[in-house]
């Protein structure tokens, strides 16, 4: 019995695109967080908001590269 699988090439693509979208908006929603009496409640979403923002920053630079170098429109 031969199985055939078929699938786009631009899947694992869109699995970025969608990783990037939810990132962006745990930023949006850390960012619009009031802080609170709680020193460590507001370091922790401080440290969080770091953490995504330069996960977002390096989602941004990968599909820079991938656009420079034709790989995805």
């Amino acid at each position: 019995m031969v199985r055939e699988v078929k699938s786009s090439l631009k899947e694992p693509i869109s699995w970025f695109e969608k990783e990037k979208a939810s990132a962006e908006k745990m930023l949006d929603f850390l960012e619009a967080l009031t802080p609170t009496n709680s020193e460590s409640v507001n370091n922790q979403k401080s440290i969080n908001y770091r953490i995504y923002k330069e996960y977002v920053s390096n989602l941004n630079e990968l599909f820079d590269k991938w656009v420079s170098l034709k790989l995805i429109d």
